[in-house]
């Protein structure tokens, strides 16, 4: 089995795991794009901001652990 972490400048970053009968898994990946409606509350801004975040880091940690970083 091999892990892969691959960044594009194009698409960004792509995180998977290839088996050895080809099939490939993916796993979890840094997001790179935060989404708000336009008629987001503040409220609304602030959660959308600490989940986006809040992921990232968890992603971060994970990489961190497995040597991608």
């Amino acid at each position: 089995m091999l892990e892969v972490l691959e960044d594009s400048r194009m698409s960004g970053p792509d995180h998977y795991r290839v088996s050895e009968d080809g099939t490939c898994e993916a796993l979890m990946n840094e997001r790179t794009m935060m989404f708000l409606p336009r008629d987001a509350t503040a409220a609304q801004r602030a959660e959308t901001e600490r989940e986006f975040f809040a992921h990232n880091r968890a992603v971060g940690m994970l990489l961190h652990e497995r040597g991608f970083r």
